[in-house]
């Protein structure tokens, strides 16, 4: 890609532009997280079924650690290197990290969630 878009460096506009072709491949729009959370919810509410919907929920602390804390590290993190790249490397996550903490979120907020609203629809 960086060959392909080499003489338009100095100005974005014809990058932003650029669909793909044959021999760079094309754009697409996808997002590990965004399908390791659907995903994992869908597991989980496998899951659920399974045991009958007897599962208690997760407790909220709990859930904020599994759940949001691993989203924020990665992401806060990717900040960082972005607003200090002499202290901090840069640094992007890799998809099997955007898997593991989208899988995370998904998961662990379906067992926060589901218990709570099976009780509220009972």
């Amino acid at each position: 890609f960086e060959e392909a878009i080499s003489p338009y460096l100095d100005n974005s506009e014809p990058i932003r532009s650029f669909i793909g072709n044959d021999v760079v491949g094309y754009k697409t729009a996808i997002c590990e997280r965004d399908i390791a959370i659907f995903a994992s919810l869908a597991l989980f509410s496998l899951v659920f079924f399974l045991t009958g919907n007897r599962l208690s929920s997760l407790h909220w602390a709990l859930w904020i650690f599994l759940a949001i804390v691993p989203l924020r590290i990665d992401g806060f993190s990717q900040m960082l290197s972005r607003i200090i790249p002499d202290i901090i490397s840069l640094r992007e996550s890799t998809p099997q990290l955007r898997i593991i903490t989208g899988g995370m979120f998904g998961f662990f907020t379906g067992w926060f969630l589901f218990p709570y609203l099976e009780k509220t629809l009972d």
